[in-house]
């Protein structure tokens, strides 16, 4: 029996541990596209095989996992919760208060979870959930919050694989659904949101942060 380009690659190269959704049907579809693969060996063999190794390597490089986060990633959730900040509302964070309650989290699972995206050891993205208990469904909503990617490996399929994580782990323990907050005027984060079938639900959040109330006294 023949053996395809594609099978050659996967025996080759293997499936990468927590490889981003759809990395298979990427090779699948350039696998699949035997007219254009056909002209390409005809007129360049060489630019077929350099494009192939590519097409391979590729989606090795882009290979992460997902896992809860650990008491060791602290440094890295910190890190990542003041770029978010910075990035979306231009805020620069008590670190002291910020590390505080990162460790706080990650001691009692009772608070919330993190979850980490990890590329060659090291986290490349997180995703935290809390949850609200919901008397009117009587069961909790699972609220998604401190969502960050790093730049580099944004649009990479991290932010998905983080969501789908939180979705079937919500899934599992009975989650009425899931809930999350952002900025009005992310619009880019918002399209996101829509694109995983997430909306609206008519509601506007109200807030008093009693430090500030202190602070104005």
């Amino acid at each position: 029996m023949r053996t395809s380009w594609f099978d050659k690659t996967r025996q080759r190269f293997g499936r990468p541990e927590g490889a981003p959704q759809g990395w298979k049907s990427t090779l699948v579809d350039w696998n699949q596209s035997s007219r254009a693969r056909q002209t390409l060996r005809r007129s360049s063999p060489t630019l077929l095989f350099r494009i192939s190794r590519q097409v391979a390597e590729s989606m090795i490089d882009t290979a992460f996992e997902i896992r809860p986060a650990a008491e060791t990633d602290i440094d890295e959730i910190v890190h990542f919760n003041q770029r978010l900040a910075k990035e979306t509302e231009d805020k620069d964070l008590d670190i002291g208060v910020l590390r505080t309650g990162v460790a706080n989290l990650l001691a009692d699972s009772r608070i919330g979870n993190y979850w980490v995206a990890i590329h060659d050891s090291a986290p490349v993205g997180q995703i935290m959930v809390t949850t609200e208990w919901s008397d009117w469904r009587n069961g909790f909503f699972w609220w998604i919050q401190s969502v960050y990617v790093v730049p580099n490996w944004r649009k990479r399929g991290v932010f998905r694989a983080l969501y789908d994580t939180v979705r079937n782990a919500a899934h599992t323990h009975d989650a009425v659904g899931l809930r999350l907050y952002v900025e009005k005027e992310n619009v880019a984060a918002i399209a996101t949101y829509e694109a995983l079938g997430m909306k609206e639900p008519g509601y506007r959040m109200m807030e008093v942060d009693f430090k500030e109330v202190e602070a104005a006294c």
